[in-house]
């Protein structure tokens, strides 16, 4: 479980480039090119040096792009959000993926915010892997028109050509990242294709803004919203972030060492507790009085079921390390055929986690472990389970919530567990070895902190 590079490394580099080159003030015809990209930037970066593994590739499967392509344009006529006349005070952008509840599939980190006031929002619902959930809410639109445009765009459009300043710069960017890496990656290209998505995004959400008028804006996961968030400023509509995960000093998406001012970062951030308003090196854009914790109600249903055995160990996986984690999974399995194994892929995974391995070992896999369908309801599996395991997963402080003993692999990500771990509240393993051992002392280790208020 050792790799060249670890995401401190490269987090480190990054912000060496961000002071070195003033990246965040880096811009191209009213647009900060390098805070649009910083993200796409990062994964690419951490891909390429093998820090993570490939996630979410179906999006990727140009066969599934073109069959998604009439269901894309039937939505764009059926489900577009210009062509109602309704009327709303706010314009929420959710997450894509949905849970189900009751008979309904629901995004959880919205529906506290929608349960008693559904009717003041225009819910725009991007589409996962290429589906759309059945409609909770009549008043959700579907994004598929934006992505249609985008697709296309990214595809035809002329070469953004940028000015010799913004070249210059970018060549020493790329020059500095083959000489630390000893690596070629086109920061050029990237810069150039989030520039041209950024603009459409932008005009289209600034037209629907003008054309609604809306109050506010909501959005989950705003780093990958900075279109919208920039319309909603320029129009002076007040923006807020749902928090929908984990967030860390490592998390690029929200951590800005010694940046006072990031553009497209929300003007409010709601929080599932006060621990999560320290837990990044915010911009300094976003002060104390920013931060709302409003809790995450989906978690305080569920109690933790306390078994008297200490056979049940449950893996949670993420898309960036899943092979790794679930190698560690077999053959943890091999050393305890007693136990009850269980291992939960991200769901962006199940559907292609037997490309993994040969037809055999997935055979074997699956004779030793069970593995998990991603319907399956999160919280029972935790609640049901002794021992979690995994990585850098938001469902490991989940896990803690419920007073369950946490480990975490020594795999790219684990930085983000740092404080945690320097507090003995969850412990590292290097090996199996090293998590059978602890497995097997359960040692019940409790937190005085509170994650989910």
């Amino acid at each position: 479980m050792t790799n060249k590079y670890s995401v401190t490394d490269l987090c480190e580099f990054i912000w060496a480039l961000e002071s070195k080159y003033k990246l965040n003030k880096l811009d191209y015809k009213d647009v900060k090119i390098w805070q649009i990209s910083r993200m796409k930037i990062f994964y690419k970066l951490s891909i390429e040096i093998e820090l993570y593994g490939q996630a979410h590739s179906s999006y990727l499967n140009p066969i599934k792009q073109i069959k998604a392509v009439p269901l894309f344009l039937l939505n764009s006529i059926k489900n577009n959000p210009f062509f109602t006349t309704k009327k709303f005070n706010y314009l929420l952008i959710g997450h894509n993926r949905r849970t189900k509840k009751d008979d309904f599939y629901v995004d959880i980190y919205t529906e506290k915010l929608l349960e008693n006031n559904s009717s003041n929002f225009m819910i725009l619902e991007q589409d996962f892997e290429f589906k759309h959930y059945e409609k909770h809410y009549a008043n959700t639109y579907y994004l598929d028109s934006l992505l249609l445009r985008v697709g296309f765009s990214t595809k035809f459009s002329r070469i953004i050509s940028f000015n010799e300043e913004v070249k210059k710069i970018i060549e020493n960017i790329e020059k500095d990242i083959t000489d630390r890496f000893n690596i070629e990656l086109s920061i050029m290209k990237i810069l150039q294709n989030e520039y041209i998505n950024f603009r459409i995004q932008y005009k289209y959400y600034y037209s629907l803004m003008i054309k609604k008028k809306f109050e506010k804006l909501y959005v989950v996961i705003g780093y990958l919203r900075m279109a919208a968030i920039s319309a909603a400023k320029d129009l002076g509509i007040e923006t807020i972030e749902l928090q929908h995960g984990t967030i860390s000093k490592y998390h690029l998406g929200y951590s800005y060492p010694n940046e006072k001012f990031i553009d497209y970062f929300p003007s409010k951030l709601y929080t599932f507790g006060s621990f999560w308003n320290k837990a990044a090196c915010y911009p300094e854009n976003i002060s104390d009085d920013n931060f709302e914790v409003i809790g995450f109600p989906n978690i305080s249903e569920y109690k933790a079921i306390n078994l008297d055995d200490t056979d049940s160990v449950l893996f949670l996986s993420q898309g960036v390390i899943g092979k790794e984690l679930l190698d560690l999974a077999f053959n943890y399995s091999k050393l305890n055929r007693e136990k009850k194994i269980k291992f939960k892929f991200h769901p962006s995974e199940y559907s292609r986690w037997k490309k993994y391995f040969d037809t055999s070992i997935c055979d074997e896999i699956i004779r030793n472990i069970e593995v998990i369908d991603y319907k399956s309801n999160l919280y029972e599996l935790i609640c049901s389970s002794n021992h979690i395991v995994g990585v850098f997963s938001t469902a490991l402080y989940e896990a803690l919530h419920f007073g369950k003993n946490v480990y975490v692999a020594n795999l790219p990500g684990v930085e983000y567990m740092d404080d945690l771990i320097d507090m003995n509240i969850i412990k590292k393993f290097k090996d199996i070895n090293e998590l059978n051992n602890l497995i097997n002392s359960n040692e019940l280790r409790t937190s005085k902190l509170t994650f989910f208020e």
